[in-house]
């Protein structure tokens, strides 16, 4: 358990000072906080990318197993594709299950969004109330509660 703890600190330690290197110039000049953020979070990324190859092929699973956890805490719309290729890439299983669920959740919403438009369209048409009900049940069968991991 220690030697888990003395890696989460290296690897958070190696982190800040590579982020605080890379960044200190930048932020003076920097006027936007969400480009700022959005720099931050894709060499946060990278770096968590680097140790997750790294501890795949010399086998410490200590520290993949925290790596794994760090990007899923990072996986959002703009990041989701290049964490799941890695995650396949590097056998990291925690991250190939999460993009699962994540990519469910995602065409759900999309789902649910679409049978809503869909809705709207059929009300607005003066449709007859059988085929919005029909629109309706085709979305309490997408709930979200089945995408749960």
């Amino acid at each position: 358990m220690s030697y888990l703890y003395s890696g989460k600190f290296e690897i958070e330690t190696f982190i800040r000072q590579r982020m605080h290197a890379a960044f200190s110039g930048k932020i003076g000049q920097m006027k936007d906080k969400k480009q700022l953020t959005e720099d931050i979070q894709k060499l946060t990324i990278e770096y968590l990318i680097d140790f997750l190859r790294v501890a795949d092929e010399y086998l410490l699973e200590n520290v993949k197993c925290y790596c794994q956890l760090e990007l899923i805490k990072l996986i959002d719309d703009n990041s989701y594709d290049t964490i799941q290729s890695m995650g396949e890439i590097f056998n990291a299983e925690k991250i190939i299950e999460y993009c699962q669920w994540f990519h469910r959740r995602r065409a759900q919403r999309y789902n649910l969004t679409t049978n809503s438009v869909q809705s709207e369209s059929v009300v607005d048409s003066g449709g007859s109330g059988g085929s919005t009900a029909s629109v309706n049940g085709s979305a309490d069968q997408n709930s979200l509660s089945s995408t749960i991991p």
